[in-house]
């Protein structure tokens, strides 16, 4: 089986998320609603996990969602069950 943490780096980094919501809704203080788990090395995304849905929120360094959805659709994906 391959040994995927090497394309983990595990510092975390908020300043993506903190750009979405600063960009969104002026709130970067909803970060708090998520844990940061790591950045895939490989593709840049950072993933963040949302604290009671336990769901994901996938972002690249510059706040762009993964797989082109737009922003807030993926933002209610993570946080609305």
């Amino acid at each position: 089986m391959p040994d995927h943490s090497k394309d983990m780096d595990f510092t975390p980094d908020w300043a993506p998320l903190e750009k979405v919501f600063t960009d969104l809704d002026g709130k970067p203080d909803r970060c708090g609603e998520f844990m940061f788990m790591h950045t895939n090395t490989v593709s840049g995304l950072r993933y963040y996990k949302h604290i009671e849905t336990r769901l994901y929120l996938l972002i690249d360094a510059d706040g762009r969602p993964a797989y082109g959805e737009d922003i807030q659709h993926a933002i209610d994906n993570a946080t609305v069950r």
